[in-house]
Parts: C-alpha cells; sequence; structure tokens
C-alpha cells in the first residue's frame, strides 16, 4: 500500500500550476518579439555601401606617363563607371565610385586652402563634378 504524504499532494498540486505559469509566460514574451516585417524596417539598409575604391587596386599610382592605364585619373574613374555598369554590379547593389586619395595636387588653393585636383589628371575645367556628372548616367555616384 503506498501513503501519499501531505508533502507529495502539495507538491503534485503546486507543480501544475507553476507549469502552467510558466507556459503562459514564455507564449506572452515569444507574442511580443518584433516580427520580421518590424525587424527590417529599421530604416537601415539591408545592405552595407557598395562600391568601388580606388585605393583599393591602384593605391596612389599619379604617374600617368608611365602607368597610362593605372594612374588615378578622370580617364580611369570614368572606364570603372562603365566597368561598374557593363560587368552587372550596378544590379548587384554597388552604386558608389570613391575616389580616395591622390587626386589632388601636392598644395592646397592658396586662398581657400581647399584640395584641389590635379589638372593633368583631371582636364576638365570643374574636374570632380564633371566627372561625377560622367557617372550619373551610368547610375552610380
Amino acid at each position: 500500500m503506498e501513503c501519499l504524504c501531505l508533502h507529495d499532494r502539495i507538491q503534485f498540486h503546486i507543480r501544475i500550476p507553476m507549469r502552467l505559469i510558466g507556459l503562459l509566460a514564455c507564449s506572452l514574451l515569444i507574442g511580443l518579439l518584433p516580427t520580421p516585417n518590424d525587424a527590417l524596417n529599421n530604416g537601415l539598409a539591408l545592405t552595407p555601401p557598395m562600391g568601388w575604391l580606388t585605393w583599393q587596386r591602384y593605391r596612389c599610382q599619379t604617374d600617368c606617363k608611365n602607368y597610362p592605364d593605372d594612374c588615378i585619373s578622370e580617364d580611369l574613374i570614368v572606364r570603372q563607371a562603365k566597368h561598374l555598369a557593363a560587368d552587372g554590379w550596378l544590379a548587384k547593389g554597388y552604386e558608389y565610385i570613391i575616389i580616395d586619395d591622390c587626386w589632388s595636387m601636392k598644395e592646397r588653393h592658396p586662398d581657400t586652402e581647399k584640395l584641389v585636383p590635379d589638372p593633368q589628371r583631371f582636364p576638365k575645367v570643374t574636374p570632380l563634378q564633371l566627372t561625377a556628372a560622367d557617372l550619373i548616367d551610368k547610375s552610380s555616384k
């Protein structure tokens, strides 16, 4: 004969409600979690900004006489923009062409102290603005 002591009966009766409370608490917490739609609608991009950076491949090559295809110049930037479009990189989300370094002259403008594009490598009147206009035609920034 099995004896159900008072202690065993109390423990049995308390276990069921505690499990139900735990289950309800977990269900409530899961219900409060953001849905995937809420998580994606947070103002952030789904991918990081993607683009092509002159420094990554060409470093600071400014000798256009000996390295005409590899020097940082207006021609190089426009060629790369065309490649981004033609090779399908724009369709994959690559939208920036970054002229990182070595586009300017060594001396700053004497009056404004601003960097000045090298007129030998960027020959247009307002080099970077006109180059940007060429790139806009290719849907780059």
